[in-house]
């Protein structure tokens, strides 16, 4: 499909870092915070398989997403206290093939959904074909 490239390219074309993760690789609510916390203004955040992340690490990305901040607990039992981190602005990319398992809680804050269709044979003959041509 090329949703890792289209995200390099736009990344590129923007001069600004991009995050790339696997949402299989996400398995606790620090993952994502210890990403978003560090954040430089107007990086991608890019997500690839986003439909097998969690609830918890959504519920982080919903803050951040709608209020550009995240709530971060410290310290244990009696002694914990919210953090506050306010985010810069950025852009947040989430990509799947399986657009029917997405929580209609996530669809609903993002404003732009697109549908990628895959290269019919012609256009990956004429992808390879360009692709050859550039490394001569």
């Amino acid at each position: 499909m090329g949703k890792t490239t289209i995200v390099q390219l736009v990344a590129q074309e923007l001069k600004v870092n991009c995050q790339m993760l696997q949402g299989t690789s996400i398995n606790k609510a620090s993952d994502i915070i210890s990403i978003l916390a560090n954040l430089k203004p107007y990086d991608i955040v890019f997500i690839d398989e986003i439909h097998v992340v969690n609830y918890e690490i959504l519920e982080v990305l919903y803050s951040a997403l709608e209020g550009n901040f995240i709530n971060i607990m410290i310290g244990k039992d009696y002694n914990n206290k919210i953090v506050k981190i306010n985010l810069p602005p950025f852009t947040f990319i989430g990509a799947t093939n399986k657009v029917g398992s997405l929580t209609k809680a996530l669809i609903s804050r993002i404003p732009n959904i697109f549908q990628l269709q895959p290269y019919d044979n012609n256009e990956v003959k004429n992808i390879i074909k360009k692709t050859i041509s550039q490394l001569q």
